[in-house]
């Protein structure tokens, strides 16, 4: 899109020129982009022909440049952090409640001003109906049913979700994290379908993703970097 982009504007009184009209001069200056960093992340930019020497199981055939990150740059198990994660915070007096979220309930909260969102009329986010199973509802629409959800509530509030009934949780702060569902959850919330501060959606939605395995007797060994295609193919 970059290179579109400068050959696009290297040629902007063509592309926008209108008869009658001086052609237009958007003073496009190609002198580059000098980016300066103070953090100290240890990263070595490698040529085509550097990348074949210190890779040579790599094909760069149609590569120019990459990017190689010599420390604190790795990859980990996300589903043991996670599981660390939550024993830690159980361990530390966090409470967690299995079960579906089905709706939020709002109330309406006059001591509140908010930008674009007439006075007295601004309604926040007070409780949220779960359940131990059935279908995900909200924001006046049926939505896909979606997994189960973990709602971690303040200590000693406790909610039993196993019998199938719908339980209220009423808390302070609600903090949408359902992983690839968070934008479905965010509806419920009226994030995106609201006006004014409410219009925009959370851009999260799901994807399909492919992985595959497969055996190369003649591949690089284990030490090697995680590398990420222009393709956008990674192994």
């Amino acid at each position: 899109m970059s290179l579109f982009g400068a050959e696009f504007l290297r040629n902007a009184d063509k592309h926008l020129s209108v008869e009658g009209c001086d052609p237009p001069d958007v003073q496009f200056n190609p002198c580059g982009y000098l980016f300066l960093a103070e953090l100290g992340a240890k990263v070595e930019l490698l040529t085509s022909n550097k990348l074949k020497k210190k890779f040579p199981w790599l094909n760069t055939e149609d590569v120019e440049l990459g990017c190689h990150g010599l420390e604190n740059e790795g990859w980990f198990d996300p589903w043991s952090l996670l599981h660390a994660l939550k024993r830690k915070s159980i361990a530390t007096g966090a409470e967690y409640v299995t079960g579906e979220a089905l709706a939020f309930e709002f109330k309406r909260q006059e001591d509140i001003l908010a930008e674009g969102v007439e006075e007295g009329t601004y309604e926040g986010l007070d409780r949220l109906l779960v359940s131990g199973g059935g279908n995900l509802r909200g924001a006046g629409r049926a939505a896909e049913p979606h997994s189960w959800r973990h709602c971690m509530l303040s200590l000693g509030f406790q909610v039993r979700t196993d019998d199938g009934e719908v339980r209220p949780i009423k808390f302070a702060i609600a903090v949408i994290a359902a992983g690839a569902d968070s934008g479905t959850v965010a509806r419920m919330a009226r994030i995106g379908v609201g006006s004014n501060l409410l219009s925009v959606p959370l851009p999260v939605e799901r994807r399909k993703r492919f992985v595959y395995v497969y055996h190369c007797e003649n591949g690089p060994g284990i030490n090697s970097p995680f590398l990420c295609d222009h393709s956008g193919m990674y192994f």
